[in-house]
């Protein structure tokens, strides 16, 4: 709007739309909202993160506003997502990550001033029709890495590459196809069970056809050290199960494994208030032989295994599979929603040692 006696030079004002304009004259009578003569954008404040890391001649310790991971109208369901603070430094020895460090002009590295959390929006994750496996993945590290502690799922996510990895179990060396891996000191955390991952459709069946391949899993330990203090919490896991049916098996059968947790060693592994749906294989937590500490708590599970229309042959079976120490389980349903039990209903199998369990349901 216009002010009396005019805008002061580098006065700045915030239009309508939402961008910050600064008087590039002294006693600037022209509204920014009607007539920008006189008027600039706030060389601090920026589009999306391209238009960051293409300013030139940046100064040490600048600090820009990005309004945005990408620009506006990008296609994105909640435009302007992703923003945020970053600094710039100069000589820095980190390492381009794409969440929290990015390459600008000249090797300057602009860098979120973040201490709290990281948004998977901030890592350039996508709603919508978009395989955001590998954004996460590199999202996951980068919390790792640089100690800030939480992922924040601020939307909901598909996820649809699969990776092959090697794990261990009782039984020896079985090959398992992977999604996300989980790193040391991360918490994953939805604002509400209105934000999470959904897997893409066909998961299973690319993979079926080998044998002793044990399906898809969501979050392990693939190719990690001991993984220590990893939690999920406050988000849905969506299988997508009616995409991603397995094939016909012999009884358990070697397919039949679709674990949404499966840790086989590590310290302090939980999960929270995470609602799992449409699993289609019999086992969606497993906290193995190897971990020392571990919460499964008020977690609900619904629809898993024979739960699925078309998927009779699966059982829904030991859908929390626990052989580790110093556990705690409490609080967990489990919930068949047509009212069909299989022949097999093992909701709880536990065979580890110094664990509580109490309070935990199955119904169908």
């Amino acid at each position: 709007e216009s002010k009396t006696g005019g805008y002061a030079l580098n006065e700045r004002v915030q239009l309508a739309t939402g961008y910050i304009v600064r008087s590039t004259i002294p006693s600037n009578a022209n509204n920014p909202n009607v007539d920008m003569t006189g008027w600039g954008f706030d060389d601090n404040t920026v589009e999306s993160i391209a238009d960051l890391i293409a300013i030139n001649n940046p100064k040490d310790g600048q600090v820009v506003n990005v309004k945005g991971f990408y620009p506006p109208n990008f296609g994105l369901l909640s435009p302007y997502s992703g923003g945020g603070d970053l600094v710039a430094v100069f000589d820095s020895e980190l390492s381009e990550d794409g969440c929290v460090v990015f390459r600008g002009a000249d090797d300057t590295r602009w860098i979120r001033l973040t201490n709290r959390y990281l948004t998977a929006s901030q890592a350039g994750c996508k709603e919508g029709d978009f395989d955001n496996t590998d954004l996460l993945n590199k999202a996951i590290a980068s919390v790792s890495n640089h100690g800030i502690g939480e992922l924040i799922l601020d939307g909901f996510y598909k996820i649809s590459k699969l990776e092959k990895g090697i794990t261990t179990t009782p039984f020896g060396n079985e090959p398992i196809y992977w999604l996300l891996k989980a790193r040391s000191n991360v918490t994953i955390k939805g604002r509400t069970w209105a934000d999470g991952i959904i897997l893409g459709g066909g998961l299973v069946a690319s993979n079926a056809t080998e044998a002793q391949t044990k399906g898809y899993c969501v979050f392990g330990d693939y190719n990690s050290p001991d993984i220590e203090n990893f939690t999920i919490t406050n988000f849905t896991i969506d299988n997508n199960g009616y995409e991603n049916l397995l094939p016909a098996v012999n009884e358990h059968g070697s397919q039949a494994l679709c674990p949404n947790v499966w840790f086989q060693r590590g310290k302090n592994i939980n999960s929270y208030k995470v609602h799992y749906l449409n699993n289609p294989g019999h086992q969606t937590i497993v906290i193995d032989v190897g971990v020392d500490g571990s919460h499964v708590v008020d977690n609900k599970f619904t629809d898993n295994g024979r739960g699925l229309l078309g998927n009779n042959n699966i059982w829904d079976h030991s859908t929390i599979y626990c052989r580790a120490k110093n556990f705690f389980i409490s609080g967990n349903e489990g919930v068949v929603t047509d009212g069909r039990l299989p022949e097999i209903n093992t909701f709880l199998e536990i065979h580890g040692e110094d664990g509580i369990v109490i309070g935990n349901i199955g119904r169908g």
